[in-house]
């Protein structure tokens, strides 16, 4: 089965298939209204470029707070894949000194209020990980029906805890209680998504399929410069294969 894209560019309910041809990818665009139809064609998981890039926000440094990226643990390089890659290897490289994952994630879309946001949902379990702990703004972590949403999303979607938020599936919408909001300095444009959530594994297979799930890996280099690993991963995972972010939050927790 081909990989599906997302297109960054049309849409939160905009999906397209990735099909190879004579001539290399074949981009055929499929149009989903994400909540006028019963049913979402296809759930995207795929990455956007026609290269592994990296993103680089330098982080800001205050007597007044501590970084988010401290607080949570953050990761030096976020890696996410598109489905049959498989990232496992990469947890025992040299120059990897913490890392989480591989999670399963899906690119969809998440609706609240007549506003919808394409949407990375990432399949996390209950206990904490690693690398990338996201921090509890309100709430609970991950549970069984329930969703965490970051907090910019959730401010976009008028989101707080305990209201349902409709979020698109290969069957249809299926309505989620928001458990928790998160905050975590790992916030990349996932698959061309704007915004990123979390459930457990099950959930997100009434969401999309496993065939269809890509994965994400989370690592600390542990002082050493990132951007050699970087590289690395580059050649390794060649083309649309994967995304290497290096994101690093500019937002600082009180202390």
């Amino acid at each position: 089965m081909a990989p599906l894209r997302l297109s960054p560019d049309r849409g939160a309910h905009t999906v397209s298939a990735m099909t190879p041809t004579h001539s290399g990818i074949d981009f055929g665009w499929i149009t989903r209204p994400a909540f006028r139809r019963s049913l979402l064609t296809a759930v995207a998981v795929a990455v956007a470029g026609a290269g592994a890039a990296v993103l680089l926000i330098a982080p800001v440094s205050s007597t007044a707070c501590v970084p988010l990226a401290n607080v949570t643990h953050g990761p030096d390089l976020r890696v996410t894949a598109v489905p049959g890659v498989d990232l496992r290897p990469v947890l025992g490289l040299s120059g990897v000194s913490a890392a989480s994952g591989p999670y399963p994630g899906v690119a969809t879309s998440m609706e609240s209020g007549g506003t919808e946001v394409s949407t990375w949902i990432e399949g996390r379990p209950p206990h904490g990980s690693a690398v990338d702990r996201p921090f509890l703004v309100s709430g609970s972590w991950t549970r069984p029906g329930g969703v965490v949403v970051e907090e910019q999303l959730a401010r976009r979607l008028h989101l707080r805890v305990g209201q349902r938020a409709r979020v698109a599936t290969t069957e249809g919408t299926r309505r989620m209680r928001v458990a928790g909001i998160a905050a975590t300095s790992s916030v990349t444009r996932t698959a061309g998504t704007r915004g990123l959530a979390y459930v457990v594994p099950r959930d997100l297979r009434s969401v999309a399929p496993t065939p269809v799930h890509g994965s994400t890996v989370l690592l600390q280099t542990g002082g050493r410069d990132a951007g050699v690993l970087a590289g690395w991963l580059a050649q390794r995972y060649p083309g649309p294969q994967a995304v290497i972010a290096r994101s690093f939050s500019d937002r600082c927790m009180p202390r």
